[in-house]
């Protein structure tokens, strides 16, 4: 008995999802500055939702929703790190720790991460 392999994308489109989540997220930024606007929103909840932080964890969910899992998950959990460093103030030195951590991790990275050949995607 042979299988006959349907030839048809069973995958979910990615691009649809990827516009649904940015069209929900221009959606709710709007209402939230609209809120703030009217004085219906306090400025601790404004100013988190508009920081670099929530800035970076919404482009790990664009990552994600585009099914880049790996680099999604860490964008946004750099984005909720730093979110958490800033609510506790705490200071972490940009040349004495981060830097070289990155540095680190992009060396791991480079050892690790599997070649690919010219033309390949």
């Amino acid at each position: 008995m042979e299988i006959i392999k349907d030839t048809k994308n069973t995958a979910p489109d990615v691009r649809r999802t990827a516009y649904i989540f940015g069209g929900a997220l221009m959606i709710a930024l709007g209402l939230v500055w609209l809120c703030y606007n009217y004085n219906l929103l306090p400025r601790g909840i404004y100013d988190v939702i508009f920081s670099w932080q929530m800035a970076v964890v919404l482009a790990g969910g664009w990552l994600l929703a585009n099914q880049r899992w790996a680099i999604g998950a860490v964008v946004t959990c750099v984005g909720l790190l730093g979110g958490l460093i800033d609510a506790l103030d705490i200071y972490i030195s940009f040349t004495k720790l981060i830097l070289p951590l990155a540095l680190i991790a992009l060396g791991v990275a480079c050892i690790f991460v599997k070649p690919t050949k010219a033309g390949q995607s």
